[in-house]
């Protein structure tokens, strides 16, 4: 990939720490020894592990207004093994829209940014891209992966009705002479490989074998994080079935609920 792909954080973040998960978008966090806050989670997952009491995290100040009541974000935090992860989900939207801009896009290499946000079928495609001789178009979804268990990155956190609508959405775009990518961004360095996590949800699992089955291509990528960015790493392995009882395990035993 040509150059680096990023995101630098608009505002300095601030370092805190998880207190208690509160409901599904609001976080009790600590900032300093005394002071607690609110903070916004910007993930719509359960966030296994990661949103457990006394975890490391890093807030941005983006303060209170009249269509917020909570003054922080949460941006990201520090799994139990000591990776940074990043739970902002808008993030790997933007690090793929950079990337495509520059013609470096996971397994579109050479297609260059068209739209966002393209309105297909009854819902919305993350990305649109076009060939580089013009002749082609590529429809991309993106999925944000923070979960990761003994190197295996895993998606979906929660049962996802909507993940499984947008891959038949890909496969239709298949059918009709698009390219079609599904593409998970791992926010963090410590994936090897990437599996859908069948145990939370059979079906996004069978979702995703049809839709390869019928054309749609996969790929996912891994981040190197830190407390100012999150840059694009490199392509892992997408392995489209169960995984092992080990990890199914492990990840059940580090789940929040």
């Amino acid at each position: 990939m040509p150059g680096v792909i990023e995101h630098r954080f608009p505002r300095k973040l601030v370092r805190g720490g998880i207190v208690r998960k509160v409901n599904r978008f609001i976080a009790e966090v600590r900032l300093g020894r005394r002071e607690k806050a609110f903070a916004h989670i910007p993930h719509t997952g359960r966030l296994p592990e990661l949103l457990a009491p006394g975890r490391e995290c890093w807030l941005d100040p983006v303060g209170a207004s009249a269509s917020r009541w909570t003054e922080y974000t949460l941006t990201l935090v520090r799994a139990a093994n000591g990776q940074l992860a990043c739970v902002d989900t808008g993030v790997p939207n933007r690090l793929a829209r950079s990337a495509a801009k520059a013609g470096a896009l996971a397994s579109l290499p050479g297609y260059l940014y068209e739209a966002h946000e393209v309105s297909w079928g009854d819902s919305r495609v993350d990305l649109m891209l076009r060939s580089p001789a013009g002749r082609k178009l590529a429809l991309v979804e993106v999925k944000s992966v923070t979960w990761v268990v003994d190197g295996c990155a895993l998606f979906p956190d929660a049962p996802s009705v909507r993940g499984a609508k947008h891959l038949r959405n890909l496969a239709a775009a298949k059918a009709r002479g698009f390219r079609a990518l599904q593409l998970y961004i791992v926010q963090r360095a410590d994936g090897r490989w990437f599996a859908p996590a069948s145990f939370v949800d059979p079906g996004y699992i069978e979702a995703a074998a049809e839709a390869r089955r019928q054309g749609v291509e996969f790929a996912a990528l891994w981040c190197e994080v830190w407390d100012d960015r999150v840059a694009l790493g490199g392509k892992l392995p997408v392995r489209l079935r169960p995984v092992g009882g080990r990890i199914v395990r492990k990840a059940l035993a580090n789940a929040l609920n």
